[in-house]
């Protein structure tokens, strides 16, 4: 959608690129407490989507469910990583009223 708005896809992605950065540097310790690996394999799920849409194109249907697969799977992870590490840290958070 951004590109058709005028921007271009390679902005776009470097912007996403420090996005990403900026949330591994800015809780690097909590997130290598918990179970980081989790959020390895959706990064690299993810990225490797985005690998595939800026090298391959291919826009058959392999192609595309192919990329769309890769894309939601490393969302699901990385969405299942969330819950652990929220899970993680209500478990460690003292009670209010205990």
């Amino acid at each position: 959608m951004l590109p058709g708005l005028g921007l271009r896809q390679t902005y776009i992605l470097i912007f996403y690129i420090f996005l990403g950065a900026g949330y591994l540097l800015s809780g690097w310790r909590l997130l290598l407490r918990s179970d980081w690996w989790l959020l390895a394999i959706g990064l690299a799920a993810v990225a490797g989507s985005l690998l595939l849409d800026l090298t391959v194109y291919d826009r058959s249907t392999a192609g595309v469910v192919l990329e769309d697969g890769l894309k939601f799977y490393g969302l699901a992870v990385w969405s299942g990583y969330h819950i652990a590490l929220f899970s993680l840290i209500q478990l460690r958070a003292p009670h209010a009223g205990s």
